[in-house]
């Protein structure tokens, strides 16, 4: 059920940026370099961005692209008929009923954290009031649609990491007793609620702060704190110096001297650990026939069609048919870039 009710009519508080309603580009611009919900689940390793990307975006160093994908745009189509499901849903969670909605919302107290509800609501259904300990029980709510090819992470009442993490977020903002996920997935409509984790909420907020001092200072290093996937954490390390000497270190520290060992006898293994894994791979493909999916109990796995040729351009062609065109104003020069891959070989008994 919806109602005309605001979050003041009920008591509760919160500090709104932006009303109901408000405009996109208006919308845009309030989360313009702030920590919202999609960005926290970057910063936390779960978004659709890694951290040093999301990095990049914020200092401006990555341009992201502005438009909307297609499973944006199908998720905001959605989300009102979604609502408007779930409001109506006799089997909802504490019976909620659905407050007018502020587009953009503010942490209590930091100016540079904000959420943008999807909806919110409050239950006064006696026994939700007894579970959750609150009465009315006040709900930040978050509708994702999903396509099937997402159904694993809904399994057993299941969610996206990243979706608790922007739910959470949203709670913080609003200081709601509980979050509620509404997921539509084939017509389906799911609920999850989303308890309130002080512990993790205090790690969010560190680890917004970092990333945010981070951005401030334009400091990779302190990144790397943040960053859990070794392929990036290495491309943060290259980046940072992209543009310093090839100066030579000299080091005893047995620690150092384990980790190169380490990595070296890692790639020594390499060829013939890519071998399995590519054997492996054609027994599989083999089984596969023609079929891009392949189904077990506990897996899933894709193997795509073959893909046509791609396309090039030749400079060097253009400049053998027309040699007359000074082809160097088109040239422009790019960020130096980091440092490539670590080199390792094992010294000659004469140079130790």
């Amino acid at each position: 059920m919806t109602t005309t009710k605001t979050p003041a009519s009920i008591g509760w508080q919160f500090r709104i940026e932006l009303a109901a309603g408000a405009r996109r580009p208006t919308w845009l611009k309030a989360r313009k370099g702030r920590i919202t919900g999609s960005k926290i689940s970057d910063i936390m390793g779960h978004g659709y961005h890694d951290v040093h990307d999301r990095y990049l975006l914020e200092r401006g160093e990555l341009v992201d692209d502005p438009a909307p994908s297609l499973a944006m745009k199908r998720g905001t189509l959605m989300e009102p008929e979604i609502l408007k499901t779930a409001a109506a849903d006799p089997a909802r969670p504490g019976a909620f009923e659905v407050l007018t909605t502020p587009s953009f919302v503010l942490h209590p107290t930091e100016d540079w954290i904000g959420c943008s509800p999807d909806f919110l609501a409050t239950s006064s259904s006696p026994p939700f009031c007894d579970k959750w300990g609150s009465w009315p029980v006040k709900i930040y709510g978050e509708i994702k649609s999903r396509d099937s090819s997402q159904r694993a992470h809904y399994k057993g009442g299941g969610c996206k990491p990243a979706d608790r993490l922007q739910v959470l977020l949203g709670c913080i903002c609003t200081g709601a007793d509980l979050g509620l996920l509404v997921v539509e997935m084939q017509s389906n409509v799911q609920y999850r609620i989303i308890e309130r984790d002080p512990d993790l909420e205090a790690e969010m907020i560190a680890a917004a702060s970092k990333f945010r001092r981070a951005v401030g200072n334009g400091n990779r290093g302190d990144l790397l704190e943040l960053a859990e996937s070794g392929e990036v954490r290495r491309a943060i390390v290259s980046e940072r110096y992209a543009e310093s000497r090839p100066d030579t270190i000299d080091t005893e520290d047995p620690d150092i001297e384990s980790l190169v060992a380490y990595v070296s006898e890692l790639r020594e293994n390499r060829s013939e650990i890519m071998e399995i894994i590519a054997q492996t791979e054609a027994l599989i493909g083999d089984f596969m026939g023609e079929a891009e999916h392949l189904s077990t109990p506990d897996y899933s796995a894709h193997f795509p069609a073959s893909r046509p040729g791609r396309r090039t351009f030749s400079v060097n062609a253009l400049k053998a048919a027309l040699p007359h065109i000074d082809l160097e104003p088109y040239y422009k020069t790019s960020k130096p870039k980091g440092r490539g891959t670590l080199r390792i070989r094992r010294k000659d008994d004469d140079e130790i």
